[in-house]
């Protein structure tokens, strides 16, 4: 009857560990062998110690089956850091190994059961890619939905088919029940197509998407309680105590500052450590007018090598050798992280342009930009004459009777003194010259100043802040609006009825042109 009921006993203790993931079986070596009975003369009493904390049972636990955990070794270097993915106060080590030439990751997670006397290694469900992501880094961001208790760290997944070609992935991963859940909301491939380098963005379906709607992918998690998080991460074969263990576990918990990784050098690169991130997208350019010069500004964090590509109007894309050559512009730093364009043509106008970063086997690309370029104005030019001045502006009679008003930095006086009468050349733009179409006035010479008349008059009431109007001697039922810029001597009182004099050339005062008003 004892046989029996030790055997259910065992089952039962069995279907325990089976209950949530795979469970990790540990050796009999690695078993807590039962203490042997010692008979002594008079027993001998031990000196009360603290009990250990949780945290450290398990990290105890996890340092004593440490090359049990993990994961095999595969194409290089295994890595190891203790998390707490889930926050659930179970502790994970998370074993990962990189192959830098496929860009492939692999990994394995192994999570201390409730009684901190065995682990159960999490499943994975991963994308249709089968794909794990890039996740030997420094730090990660993470978001917290609160509702279900599900934290998401993101991570991105770079994988190369061949030279040409490469694949990089936004992907989250998330951590509930001893299940590892993968998944990939965005891809960007890069690939060449007839010497040029093609960039293409699929959301997690599949579908096609602008570079725009690309970046805004990520706007899924902007619900949930956004933070940061870092990961110390060490070889396995150097891990020599447990307090190598409890460093990794303090850097993720926040209270320790991470280790900088500095892989071993092997016939095959393994680790991408520190992570490659942008830092600042270029900002478009638009408004410029050709002939112009141009600026791009781009950045990021661990990078080896940069270079600048620009897309056409219709998807084609052109290195900046290319453009160069292709359409006579003059470019300085298309390796750098500013991108000069000198002379920059009208062709270019609706091209956008991107800036692509490469370190430590990875590589990734900013948000392309546009360009905007505008015709260079070609120039008419009327002569004309000053025949009219307010304190900012002068109005000029063209040749063909035409008045327009411009503004008097635009006159540019050679030879002569911008005043009355004084000849000039008006440049603009389209057909006709209008105010909103000159381009400059350039005053030839002065001419004979007119003969000014006078008439007398008197003061109306105001009706506007910047105008007066004038009731001239002998003229009933005509007004006379001038502005007050006319009127001298300035800042003197304006009140209905005072006197004044009206000086103008021309048949009488009401032709417009009035060229002051002094006051009694």
């Amino acid at each position: 009857m004892k046989k029996v009921l030790a055997l259910l006993l065992a089952a039962v203790m069995l279907f325990a560990l089976c209950a949530c993931g795979t469970t990790v079986q540990l050796t009999p070596s690695e078993e807590t062998a039962a203490p042997a009975v010692v008979e002594t003369a008079a027993p001998v009493v031990a000196q009360p110690t603290a009990a250990p904390s949780a945290t450290e049972t398990q990290l105890d636990l996890i340092f004593s089956n440490l090359s049990q955990l993990q994961l095999s070794s595969g194409s290089g270097d295994v890595w190891c850091t203790v998390t707490d993915l889930d926050h659930n106060g179970l502790l994970e080590l998370i074993s990962a190994c990189y192959d830098s030439t496929s860009l492939v990751t692999t990994a394995r997670i192994c999570e201390v059961n409730s009684g901190y006397n065995g682990f159960n290694e999490a499943s994975q469900t991963l994308p249709s890619s089968n794909s794990f992501p890039d996740i030997i880094s420094q730090s990660a961001s993470c978001f917290n939905d609160t509702a279900s208790g599900t934290w998401y760290y993101i991570f991105k997944d770079v994988v190369r088919n061949g030279t040409s070609e490469s694949y990089t992935s936004q992907c989250s991963i998330s951590l509930k029940n001893s299940a590892l859940s993968v998944a990939c909301y965005g891809t960007e491939k890069t690939y060449v197509l007839n010497g040029n380098q093609v960039v293409e963005y699929t959301d997690a379906q599949g579908n096609n998407v602008s570079p725009d709607e690309y970046m805004a992918l990520a706007g899924s998690f902007s619900s949930y309680a956004a933070s940061s998080v870092n990961f110390d991460w060490f070889k396995a074969v150097e891990a020599s105590s447990v307090s190598r263990l409890t460093t990794s576990y303090n850097v993720f918990c926040g209270n320790a500052s991470p280790t900088v990784v500095t892989p071993v050098a092997t016939s095959t690169p393994q680790i991408v450590t520190p992570y490659l991130m942008i830092t600042k997208n270029p900002t478009a350019e638009y408004n410029h007018t050709e002939g112009d010069t141009v600026y791009f500004v781009a950045a990021a964090d661990n990078w080896d090598t940069v270079y600048w590509t620009f897309i056409d109007t219709v998807g084609n894309q052109y290195n900046a050798s290319q453009v160069s050559s292709i359409y006579g512009v003059g470019i300085d730093g298309a390796n750098g992280t500013t991108l000069t364009i000198y002379n920059i043509p009208l062709s270019l106008n609706g091209w956008r342009v991107f800036c692509t970063f490469k370190g430590n086997g990875q590589m990734d690309s900013t948000t392309p930009v546009g360009i905007g370029v505008n015709a260079k104005p070609v120039y008419n030019s009327m002569a004309g004459y000053v025949t009219d001045f307010l304190m900012s502006s002068v109005t000029i009679t063209l040749n063909n009777g035409t008045q327009v008003q411009v503004l008097k930095d635009i006159c540019q006086v050679y030879g002569g003194d911008l005043n009355y009468g004084c000849s000039c050349t008006v440049y603009y733009t389209g057909y006709t010259p209008s105010s909103d179409s000159i381009y400059s006035v350039s005053i030839q010479g002065e001419q004979p100043q007119p003969q000014y008349q006078s008439a007398h008059g008197t003061l109306g009431e105001r009706e506007t802040m910047s105008t007066c109007p004038i009731y001239i001697d002998g003229c009933a039922g005509d007004t006379l609006w001038v502005s007050l810029d006319y009127i001298f001597p300035q800042g003197s009182d304006l009140y209905a009825g005072r006197g004044c004099t009206v000086y103008y050339y021309g048949d009488d005062p009401f032709s417009g042109t009035v060229e002051s008003v002094f006051l009694d």
